[in-house]
């Protein structure tokens, strides 16, 4: 190993451990039997905020997790109706979050 390739590792290592998400395990994460359009990490990457295409919101997080169980902490329907969800955007702290319709009217 090169003192270059040795350099990264660490660096690897830090940001593994102030980002502290779940890696070993897998986490089937559906909300409402639907599958995952949207996602965004919030600043910390310890909370996480999905949305399915017909807008059904659900907040994850991480520390709370235990394995095998896999929900959502709190959940919404933001979008009602005909627009399908485009993107989510979570502020990075981690407080609100935008849902963007393909029909571009974005709800915080």
């Amino acid at each position: 190993m090169s003192h270059d390739d040795h350099g990264l590792e660490e660096e690897s290592e830090d940001l593994a451990s102030q980002y502290p998400i779940p890696r070993e395990e897998e986490y089937d994460m559906q909300y409402q039997e639907e599958p995952i359009h949207g996602l965004s990490l919030d600043g910390s990457g310890s909370r996480l905020v999905t949305g399915t295409r017909q807008g059904a919101l659900g907040w994850w997080t991480f520390g709370g997790m235990k394995s095998g169980i896999c929900r959502p902490s709190t959940t919404a329907l933001m979008m009602e109706g005909e627009s399908m969800l485009r993107k989510v955007i979570q502020n990075p702290r981690g407080g609100t979050c935008l849902a963007v319709p393909h029909d571009a009217q974005p709800q915080v």
